[in-house]
């Protein structure tokens, strides 16, 4: 499984067979993305799980806004 950590220490993972996590930079800094090599499931205990095609997706991080604050999302 490639687990995706958490600010609550939950993690979202993908079969490890199915799919694969690369660090690629551009002018933005570091992006992350999962590279799906065939039907997978994204899988996390506070919710059902996530059908995946074949494709290419970008790993992004949550974050919640108070004004004044902005800080990751918890879940």
């Amino acid at each position: 499984m490639l687990p995706f950590g958490e600010v609550a220490g939950h993690a979202h993972t993908v079969d490890a067979n199915h799919a694969e996590e690369y660090v690629s930079s551009d002018s933005h800094g570091e992006r992350r993305h999962l590279r799906v090599l065939k039907p997978a499931s994204l899988m996390h205990e506070a919710h059902a799980a996530v059908s995946l095609s074949p494709g290419i997706y970008e790993i992004v991080r949550l974050r919640k806004y108070a004004p004044g604050d902005i800080s990751p999302a918890a879940g």
